[in-house]
């Protein structure tokens, strides 16, 4: 047996070991850096464009919720106006051949000063639309689930054109009956 020459009792010392720091950067960058990179894009990119698409559909300006000032009291509600048809409606039920009718009494709810003088105004035209829609309505159609819903809906419709956009907010019905 000999003895090692200095330069093969230097080589195992001088041979890089596998693995160490070199292999785990990568991994550690990806640990560190990509969650810095995900909220550094996500609060000044993402949230910055969401927030301006959301107030260009909104009108640009955030508006205070009915009944509130900017400050946060309470401002004074704007009174509702609430003007009834001059008399009932009666119609026949479509589909019965004259042998059962519908009569309903309508009442329209706006937040309009002028909505007094326009129901009496265009009470006939009113009453003419409102009896068009109701005259429509089949036996079926009055006793479905939400037909009242439905037929306020095709109301506010036909009424629209007689006042105005945003004229009346609600409709209520005082009577509703199927003879």
């Amino acid at each position: 047996m000999s003895a090692p020459t200095p330069e093969t009792a230097a080589a195992p010392a001088a041979a890089p070991a596998s693995g160490g720091a070199k292999v785990w950067l990568p991994l550690v960058a990806n640990l560190v850096i990509m969650p810095c990179v995900a909220y550094v894009l996500a609060v000044y990119v993402i949230l910055p464009k969401l927030e301006a698409r959301m107030g260009q559909e909104g009108g640009g300006t955030a508006k205070p919720a009915a009944g509130h000032h900017a400050s946060g009291k309470h401002a004074p509600a704007k009174e509702k106006i609430s003007v009834s048809l001059t008399d009932k409606l009666v119609v026949n039920v479509s589909g019965s051949l004259g042998t059962r009718y519908l009569v309903a009494r309508v009442t329209l709810v706006g937040s309009s000063d002028e909505l007094k003088e326009l129901v009496e105004k265009h009470d006939a035209q009113l009453r003419d639309a409102a009896s068009n829609v109701l005259a429509n309505k089949s036996l079926a159609d009055l006793e479905r689930p939400g037909a009242r819903n439905i037929i306020k809906t095709e109301l506010m419709t036909a009424f629209t054109p007689i006042l105005g956009e945003g004229a009346v907010d609600e409709i209520y019905f005082s009577d509703f009956a199927v003879q």
